[in-house]
Formats: C-alpha cells, structure tokens, sequence
C-alpha cells in the first residue's frame, strides 16, 4: 500500500500514468479510478471508484463491493486519485471484498487481498480563494491563514518548541 501525498500541480497524476504505461506495457493489469468523477478523467480509462467495483450507495460497515474471483479486478496494481474524497466504509468494503476473492482467511489477514493499492492523496493548495473583491485586511488575513494551513500539513508547527501543537 503506497500513498502519493502533495500539491496539486507537483506530478502526481503525471507519475500515476507512468505507472501505468510501464506496467500496462509488460502485459499486467492496472486498474485507475478517483473518487469523484471529475478527478477520474485525468486517468487512463479513468473511472469512480463506486462504479468500478460496484460500491453500494450508500456504503455501511457491512458493505461489500460486488466483484467475484476471476473478473478483471484480480489485478497488479490498483491505482486511486483522490483517495481521501472517499468514505473510510469505502475503503473497508473494498479490502473485505479483495480479501475474500483472494481466500483469505481472518488468520491470513493482508491489506486488499495483497494487492498493491496506490492512493494519491491532494495536499491543500496554496490557491485556496478566488481573490476578488477582498479588502486588504481581508486579502493579508486569508493569506496568512492559508500559510499557516500550508505550514501545519507540513509539519512546522505543532512542535514542543513553538507551544503550538495541533
């Protein structure tokens, strides 16, 4: 399990499809799909993750994804954009489903089945706000914010030094 954690703009789509075409290449099976739909045309033959593996709407502890032994799903490598878009029961129904397609037993427990899953992960963006018609109190308040949330997902504040833990 691999996450691609930063900015937009920094590649990460760029090495998902990289990924791909290297793998798709050598004949293996790669399978591409976002969170929301808009975030899934920028993969190839990208699609939402509820309808490639059918994730029920709405998703509960107890759901499954409905996908069976010897479908295309049994791949090498599950690439989702946006991974965090997605509700954690999405995640869950779809690594009880991988798992039990795979034979895994309680006792056997591996992430997914042992798939290779590969999450990308957006980084809050410094172009947070349109900047029209802000006061300058405004603008240098909303500037200041944004570096301080830019700063905090970084990890340079919230140390014992500064006193400021988040």
């Amino acid at each position: 399990m691999f996450f691609l954690y930063g900015y937009g703009g920094t590649g990460k789509i760029f090495m998902c499809k990289t990924l791909v075409v290297a793998l798709r290449s050598k004949g293996d099976i790669v399978l591409t799909f976002a969170s929301s739909g808009i975030a899934s045309l920028l993969l190839p033959n990208g699609i939402t993750a509820h309808s490639k593996f059918s994730i029920p709407v709405p998703t509960l502890e107890n759901s499954t994804c409905n996908i069976h032994q010897g479908t295309k799903q049994a791949t090498k490598l599950i690439i989702w954009d946006e991974a965090l878009m997605a509700h954690k029961y999405c995640f869950e129904a779809l690594d009880k489903t991988l798992n039990d397609n795979m034979c895994m037993s309680n006792s056997d427990y591996v992430p997914f089945g042992g798939k290779v899953v590969f999450f990308g992960v957006l980084k809050l963006t410094k172009n947070m706000c349109l900047q029209s018609n802000l006061t300058i109190t405004n603008a240098q308040e909303i500037k200041r914010f944004s570096l301080w949330l830019i700063d905090v997902g970084d990890g340079k504040l919230g140390t014992s030094d500064d006193g400021l833990y988040v």
